[in-house]
């Protein structure tokens, strides 16, 4: 469960309408803080400290640094991500080099947030209780590893196909398949100076195949979301006929 903090009232509201929906169990994004100020944020308390901030620009000053070094110092989030409406390349570049981990072009929707922050979610849900008994297979630390669902000649095309949506979410889960499944190979051929490095390179082979695993069970229902489909290493987008022809 990724804690959020939001300064951006139309993103907490959907967030909110998001969260209503799931039972406490199933959510994977909770609104733990919702404002329209930065300045409110950084002095609220909250413990824990959440997991992200997402802020709309125009809820910055013209010089965005000096506030996002106070957010920084403040708040103890891991991920700070801004959206813009619209913005100068430079300005872009402006926000990364101020503090913000990542910058999108908004109005950013609850589906666009999920999916950026597909890795925090992952890296929690790998976390497994210490009462609980992993799951055979590729969610335990032993059994068999299940191979690779898409060639990495398939990732590539599908790195560089032009997205319908305009974050272009299948080229980037596929990026981060295509580097899961190469630190996999690493972690599997990495040298061994004594069993204690065999260990530890063992468990960090289960790992990436299990995150491996859960990438490409995301980025097959991307493909299918957008109608991207693939015949061999050939990546095409189905034309859906429109409602009316």
């Amino acid at each position: 469960m990724i804690r959020i903090a939001v300064v951006d009232p139309e993103l907490a509201d959907a967030l909110l309408a998001d969260q209503a929906q799931h039972k406490m169990a199933e959510r994977d994004l909770v609104v733990v803080w919702s404002g329209t100020d930065v300045e409110s944020l950084a002095a609220a308390s909250l413990d824990p400290p959440p997991d992200v901030v997402v802020l709309d620009r125009e809820r910055l000053p013209s010089d965005p640094a000096p506030t996002l070094q106070l957010l920084r110092r403040r708040v103890a989030a891991r991920t700070v991500m801004t959206t813009y409406t619209f913005a100068r390349g430079r300005d872009i570049e402006a926000l990364r080099l101020a503090g913000s981990d990542i910058v999108l072009q908004g109005p950013l929707s609850v589906r666009t947030l999920r999916i950026h922050l597909l890795s925090l979610i992952i890296e929690r849900r790998m976390q497994t209780p210490p009462n609980i008994t992993p799951l055979p297979g590729p969610n335990a630390e032993e059994g068999p590893v299940i191979p690779p669902r898409f060639s990495r000649a398939v990732l590539l095309a599908l790195r560089d196909f032009s997205s319908a949506i305009q974050c272009e979410c299948p080229n980037h889960v596929a990026e981060l398949v295509e580097r899961l499944s190469a630190f996999e190979t690493y972690s599997k051929r990495c040298e061994n100076r004594d069993d204690k490095d065999m260990e530890m390179h063992r468990a960090l082979w289960f790992a990436s195949a299990r995150a491996r695993r859960i990438m490409e069970d995301v980025l097959e229902k991307l493909l299918k979301h957008e109608g991207i489909v693939m015949t061999g290493n050939v990546v095409t987008r189905v034309q859906v006929p429109q409602v009316g022809s």
